[in-house]
């Protein structure tokens, strides 16, 4: 527990140095706006860069929690030479129970 919160505030605090770098970049390309506000210029696109980022996660997991769901292979698997046993016989089960509803 108490690595894990060494190592939240140093991510804490390396963001608040790089906030700080850009802001210190961005006053000297608008020499006249207030530091205040070109810091909230910085959280505002910060927040917009990672709600996109955050929001393209959750795309990407819905879209293979589907596909897996229609019966697609996980791409994981790929590095070894066969499925899983478990997953094999899912798919012997569940084309039997297609075959049958099928007559």
């Amino acid at each position: 527990m108490k690595q894990k919160m060494i190592f939240m505030g140093k991510i804490f605090l390396a963001l608040v140095a790089i906030c700080w770098l850009l802001v210190l970049a961005a006053r000297d390309l608008a020499p006249g706006t207030p530091a205040l506000v070109v810091l909230a210029y910085a959280l505002g696109g910060a927040t917009i860069v990672v709600m996109t980022a955050l929001g393209a996660m959750w795309l990407k997991f819905a879209i293979n929690q589907f596909m897996l769901n229609v019966g697609a292979t996980d791409t994981q698997w790929l590095w070894f030479k066969n499925d899983p046993k478990g997953l094999v016989a899912l798919r012997r089960r569940r084309g039997k129970r297609q075959s049958n509803s099928d007559t």
